[in-house]
């Protein structure tokens, strides 16, 4: 079987890697897949893997960078020019849109745009994985979704969301990432005998704080507080490096304030494997990056998630009945000492937390394995 997986961005962003390296591992090796990218000198080769460059349109940056002060370049196709993805919808038995949050954004014209190629080939086609904001399901987006043979939905706030909206062609189960494998790095930065806080933040949160610097404010006081009163030391994680959007620009300026102190390390960017080795070596953790956190639950590691959208939410419900104090909201971050008060949740309750980790998350993963019988029945034709 061809598969077409598209809409997704590099392997930067780890959180594709483990949504592409997951997709593969359930529906198996023994397929061509066909892979869209951002950044095609980022990615493994592989022999059943053919990856395709998305071409950033050059006339649409210029647009970006003045078109909106001068009012100019108003009609400017989008920011990728997409054409060249037809040859391979035609090809492809079946094409999965790699959700995620793409249609969680004002800017989706292009997503339509490639879904559209699968419909003009008459290949069906699945929107896989994906979390959605009620307010952005405009009349077109309602139209692009309805033409999905299957809607995969990752979390149960977004499909009760489509369910109240009518529609019928849709399911609910767990980000492909969780059944993520792990692998252990070459060079270790962990030992044994030392317990750890993993960290991931993000210049995504950042953008969005409520107010500039509160974030690193909030970070570097519960790191001091974990060094003067606990044995812990600090992992400082990334799990997205993309140019624009790098997490190590954030942890690089934590790190410096504690540049003198070996007890916080702060880990180079790796594949997602390894990054989950090490997301899973600590004893609570702290994430920004979905896939971070997904990493982290699905290694049983107490977590808690500074979150900015309906996704965070969403799997938190699912796993734990509640998101109250297993996310942390962006805009409710008005002080420095929200992180440190987390904490000190989160250590209080860390064995109840990972006791219900330990008993909930074997069937949960589990049931990401449905994803392989929806793929099969669709290409099929027994749905």
């Amino acid at each position: 079987m061809k598969i077409l997986l598209y809409a997704n961005g590099s392997s930067e962003n780890h959180g594709c890697e483990a949504i592409k390296l997951s997709t593969i591992k359930i529906l198996g090796n023994n397929h061509q897949y066909f892979i869209g990218t951002t950044n095609e000198k980022y990615e493994k080769l592989s022999n059943n893997i053919e990856y395709v460059n998305y071409t950033f349109n050059k006339k649409y940056a210029l647009y970006e960078r003045i078109g909106k002060r001068l009012g100019i370049l108003k009609k400017v196709k989008g920011k990728y020019l997409l054409d060249h993805f037809f040859p391979y919808f035609s090809q492809a038995d079946i094409s999965l849109s790699v959700g995620g949050d793409n249609y969680c954004y004002e800017d989706a014209g292009w997503l339509y745009y490639l879904h559209n190629m699968a419909i003009k080939n008459d290949k069906p086609s699945i929107l896989w994985g994906c979390s959605l904001e009620e307010n952005l399901i405009d009349i077109n987006m309602r139209n692009d979704l309805s033409k999905f043979h299957k809607i995969i939905v990752r979390e149960s706030i977004s499909f009760k969301t489509l369910e109240k909206m009518g529609f019928t062609n849709i399911k609910l189960i767990p980000d492909p990432a969780f059944v993520l494998d792990l692998k252990k790095p070459k060079v270790l930065k962990v030992e044994d005998n030392i317990k750890y806080v993993g960290i991931n933040l993000s210049p995504l949160v950042e953008r969005k704080e409520k107010r500039d610097g509160i974030i690193k404010e909030n970070a570097i006081n519960l790191i001091s507080y974990i060094l003067k009163n606990t044995e812990y030391n600090i992992l400082l994680i990334p799990h997205v490096v993309t140019a624009t959007n790098n997490d190590m620009d954030t942890l690089l300026e934590i790190k410096k304030t504690f540049s003198n102190n070996k007890r916080v390390v702060l880990i180079e960017d790796q594949d997602c494997q390894e990054l989950k080795y090490y997301i899973s070596k600590c004893d609570l953790f702290f994430a920004a990056r979905t896939h971070a956190s997904i990493a982290a639950y699905s290694t049983k590691v107490p977590t808690v998630v500074i979150g900015y959208s309906v996704k965070s939410k969403g799997i938190a419900q699912d796993i734990f009945g509640t998101d109250d104090k297993y996310v942390i909201p962006i805009d409710i971050i008005d002080n420095d000492n929200i992180l440190k008060e987390s904490f000190l949740w989160l250590l209080k309750n860390k064995e109840i937390i990972r006791k219900k980790l330990y008993n909930f998350m074997p069937q949960y993963i589990e049931l990401t394995y449905e994803l392989k019988n929806v793929v099969d029945e669709i290409v099929n034709g027994v749905e």
